[in-house]
């Protein structure tokens, strides 16, 4: 993932002229970006003829770069140009110029700015411009800060934490709360890795306040002092320092200067990182490994597996049931669904090197009625002479499913509880993983409620679920899980908890039985968008990247 040097959102401007002298008018707007040595032009607005206040409809959007100053130069005309060209600007019957940055613009209140028009150093009329961010999402911002000469607010030194909080006309709201460094006044604290959304809601120039503190176990913590600026302010190092100010103290000492310094020694944006970037890390084991866990429905309403007319029945009687001893023709909709789930995974860069965990529900095994059972269980085999992948469980699979006896109920709460739990094993921030639970059903889900409270859990934990329905049942309560298909609304328990992301997708198998390359397609359509969710939730970057990784403590409101 790369340092963008693309533009991160659009600027849009408005126009209004005042006490013009001159009956028509129209705006040509140039812009400067850094260390470029010529304005360029970026677009001009309608003509407006006998007006003397004239406010302009078409709108100028500028592409705002956070890493350079951009000013503004604004050329208001007596001429209708058919053909912007540089070359016929000393032609024009000027009435006016004036000149500005995008970021006088945006930190004035209510982001509009008016000021004079001149020409020849003569005041020709007046101009207002109003703007406006246009958010971009889908990047984040890296700081780190180090303190030097803080406040010794203990006996010998102090224990810095701080505080950053976004302005809005309710409020300030936090957003993010660092640790605590024991006894030091001169801190470097970890690089913080943020949203631009989170931290200043998409506007460049929202006022951000930095809050340090003095931490205590016995008394409440002590301030240190605070100062304001705002996201591109400190992107572009306008200010290289800034003064620790106590208001309480400047009130008291007449000497008072700061209570220490703070510098921003890494501020950068980085692009939203992709699917890509958490799956292929700088090596393998930096990389975020991705699980599956396999549930197949061993119901009644599968039928007999000696039959034709089963959903489980498999023509293949050779004693070396591998899964290309069995016609793509032959082959039953679990098996194709799973060879589908294989191929779209190749397809995505994902590889399954270890044995997956093939679970089985609503069967009698061993004269006991059991909703979740290990399909190694049923067969001869040691689970360690399994095969690795996706194939390796459906050879699991052609050789426990005889040995299987169909029974009923279609409860699966238990199993999404036991993925929860694995895919939550040993993850932290810098071992990513992922875990998929494949779900393949043939009816509806009997423990439906109970179902509902674990994918509500399930969202919070590195899951997706896959329901893929077999057979020619027509699923009504199953599709209403996927929040795409109930309209973006989240699942809410019995409880009152509700689902903090969309972690599901469902997809019938008969809707595309003449399609099978769509099928494909579609079965891990939605994971790349759920697993970027999640670790955006969890505030977690890919591995691998050149800077200190930390997990941030986002304190929500």
């Amino acid at each position: 993932m790369q340092e963008t040097s693309k533009p991160i959102s659009k600027i849009e401007l408005r126009f209004k002229l005042a006490d013009i002298k001159k009956p028509s008018s129209q705006i040509i707007v140039y812009c400067k970006n850094g260390d470029s040595k010529m304005m360029e032009l970026v677009g001009a607005t309608e003509r407006i003829d006998n007006e003397s206040e004239p406010f302009f409809k078409t709108t100028i959007n500028i592409d705002y770069y956070f890493e350079h100053i951009q000013k503004l130069g604004i050329l208001v005309i007596n001429h209708n140009l058919k053909s912007l060209d540089f070359t016929k600007i000393d032609k024009i019957d000027a009435v006016g110029e004036f000149t500005t940055t995008i970021g006088d613009i945006m930190s004035r209140e209510n982001k509009r700015l008016i000021g004079n028009i001149k020409e020849k150093d003569k005041i020709t009329g007046n101009i207002e411009i109003t703007a406006e961010e246009i958010q971009e999402l889908g990047l984040n911002v890296i700081l780190q800060i180090r303190g030097t000469k803080l406040d010794k607010k203990d006996l010998f030194s102090s224990d810095p934490y701080f505080k950053i909080y976004k302005s809005s006309v309710s409020g300030n709201s936090i957003v993010y709360e660092s640790p605590i460094i024991k006894s030091n006044i001169n801190p470097i604290f970890e690089p913080i890795v943020i949203r631009l959304q989170e931290l200043n809601g998409g506007c460049m120039f929202r006022e951000l306040i930095f809050e340090f503190w003095d931490h205590n176990d016995l008394v409440d913590d002590q301030f240190i002092g605070s100062f304001r600026t705002n996201t591109d302010e400190i992107l572009k190092g306008i200010i290289r320092e800034f003064p620790l100010i106590n208001s309480k103290l400047k009130s008291k000492k007449s000497n008072y200067e700061h209570s220490g310094i703070i510098n921003f020694i890494d501020s950068r944006i980085l692009l939203k990182p992709t699917f890509q970037d958490f799956i292929n890390g700088d090596s393998i084991d930096k990389s975020c490994s991705i699980d599956l866990m396999i549930a197949i429905d061993c119901t009644d309403s599968n039928g007999d597996q000696k039959l034709e007319t089963s959903l489980h029945y498999n023509n293949d009687t050779t004693t070396k049931t591998t899964t290309t001893t069995t016609s793509s023709s032959h082959r039953n909709e679990y098996v194709k669904s799973l060879l589908a789930i294989d191929s779209q995974m190749k397809n995505l860069g994902i590889t399954l090197n270890q044995r997956l965990d093939v679970i089985g529900f609503g069967a009698i095994i061993y004269r006991i009625r059991s909703d979740n059972f290990r399909f190694y269980h049923l067969i001869d085999d040691k689970p360690s002479t399994q095969n690795p992948g996706i194939n390796g469980a459906i050879e699991l699979y052609y050789k426990a499913i005889p040995n299987i006896k169909f029974n009923s109920p279609t409860n699966i709460s238990l199993i999404i509880g036991d993925a929860i739990r694995k895919s939550l094993d040993t993850f932290d921030s810098t071992h990513l993983k992922y875990s998929i639970l494949l779900i393949l059903i043939d009816s509806e889900i009997t423990d439906f409620n109970e179902t509902i409270e674990e994918i509500i859990k399930s969202s919070k934990a590195p899951l997706s679920i896959i329901f893929i329905g077999v057979g020619n049942h027509s699923f009504v309560n199953i599709p209403t899980l996927d929040g795409e298909i109930n309209r973006g609304v989240s699942l809410v328990d019995r409880y009152g908890n509700k689902q903090i992301r969309d972690n599901v997708h469902f997809i019938s198998f008969k809707e595309f039985s003449t399609n099978p390359i769509d099928f494909q397609n579609e079965t891990l359509r939605k994971l790349p968008n759920q697993l970027i969710d999640f670790m955006e939730y969890k505030n977690y970057l890919p591995n691998g990247l050149s800077y200190t990784q930390t997990e941030l403590k986002i304190k929500k409101k």
